[in-house]
């Protein structure tokens, strides 16, 4: 209410009670200054950037090492030969009864181009091909 009376009695100009800030281009140009809002330079905020960005590239150069490990850790359990002997031999698969082709995928180990069945090659005076009973993981080595 005193404030009121106050600015009821000075009706020259503008009317300002004395409390409130008057608002002109030196009290906003001081205003940072003044509060501590520091207005960043054009250096600040280059550094600022440039932080930022080797944040994210050593960021993304951890998470490359850790793929590169993973994908290491992947390769050691796959292995591949660069030398791969391959025979071929006519036979009669005993599962398809069929005279047929017979690709060596392993020593002693023939797949049948006919049914696609694994079979195992005896020789005891003639040679002969059983079907594979066993289970055997095919797995190819790295010579490195």
């Amino acid at each position: 209410m005193e404030r009121d009376l106050l600015m009821a009695k000075d009706k020259k100009g503008k009317q300002w009670d004395g409390r409130s800030r008057v608002s002109n281009d030196t009290y906003r140009k001081r205003f940072n200054e003044i509060f501590k809002k520091k207005e960043k330079t054009l250096n600040e905020e280059l550094m600022e950037g440039f932080e930022k960005e080797q944040k994210d590239l050593e960021e993304s150069y951890k998470q490359s090492i850790k793929n590169k490990k993973e994908r290491q850790k992947d390769l050691q359990n796959i292995t591949v030969s660069k030398n791969i002997q391959t025979e071929i031999v006519n036979g009669t698969c005993p599962t398809c009864t069929v005279e047929t082709v017979l690709v060596s995928i392993w020593p002693n180990l023939f797949r049948c181009m006919t049914c696609g069945t694994d079979l195992e090659q005896k020789v005891n005076g003639k040679i002969s091909y059983i079907p594979n009973t066993k289970n055997i993981e095919l797995r190819m080595k790295i010579d490195g």
